[in-house]
């Protein structure tokens, strides 16, 4: 019986590696961004994304309560001041 050499196996790290395929959550967000349509709320959800607020629904919802309002909507996620409704409704 040939002895196994442990160099010429595959390694277990290849297994769990991303596919370069795969859409970074980046590219998922923008994509999201270039769905709609008016160019006020795509430039304000990428001044969002700019500012560090990555959740684009959330963002989303929070520029339409807010008629678009980029301040207001950064405020808010700052402060940590959504309600539980709020937050439950980007899951709807």
């Amino acid at each position: 019986m040939k002895p196994v050499d442990p160099f010429n196996q595959p390694s277990p790290l290849m297994d769990s590696m991303i596919s370069i395929d795969q859409k970074s959550p980046k590219q998922k967000y923008f994509e999201s961004v270039e769905q709609v349509k008016d160019s006020h709320t795509r430039a304000a959800l990428t001044s969002l994304y700019d500012f560090g607020f990555i959740n684009f629904n959330m963002n989303n919802m929070l520029l339409q309560k807010h008629c678009g309002d980029v301040n207001t909507v950064a405020n808010t996620l700052m402060s940590g001041a959504l309600s539980e409704s709020e937050f439950g409704a980007m899951y709807n």
